[in-house]
C-alpha cells in the first residue's frame, strides 16, 4: 500500500508505527486498515509520564502504538498524539 493523502478526521483512534526519532519528536506510519500515511508526534504529545527525557524515553523504532489524530498542519501533515490522556478523552468522545 502506498502513502495516500486522504485526510483522516480529528479525534479518530488509529494504530501507528514508530519509524523515526527526531530531536523535536517522532515519525509515525499509519497503519492498515486506515490509509498508510505518514505524521509527526510533537515531544508533548509522546507521553503524559513525567519526568520524561527525550529521546532516550521516546518509544523505539518499530514499536506499534495507538494513537489519536490531532489534525493537520496548513502544509497538510499528519499530526498525532500517543499520550494516554488523549487516546482516553477520544474514546469517551466517539463511545
Amino acid at each position: 500500500m502506498g502513502i495516500t493523502n486522504e485526510r483522516l478526521e480529528s479525534q479518530r483512534l488509529i494504530r501507528v508505527e514508530v519509524v523515526v526519532h527526531q530531536p523535536w519528536g517522532v515519525e509515525v506510519r499509519v497503519l492498515p486498515p486506515d490509509p498508510s500515511q505518514l505524521g509527526t508526534v510533537d515531544v508533548i504529545h509522546v507521553t503524559d509520564e513525567r519526568p520524561f527525557n527525550p529521546p532516550i524515553d521516546f518509544p523505539e523504532i518499530g514499536r506499534q502504538l495507538e494513537a489519536v489524530v490531532l489534525g493537520y498542519t496548513p502544509s497538510g501533515q499528519l499530526r498525532v498524539s500517543l499520550r494516554d490522556s488523549d487516546i482516553d478523552l477520544a474514546r469517551s468522545e466517539s463511545g
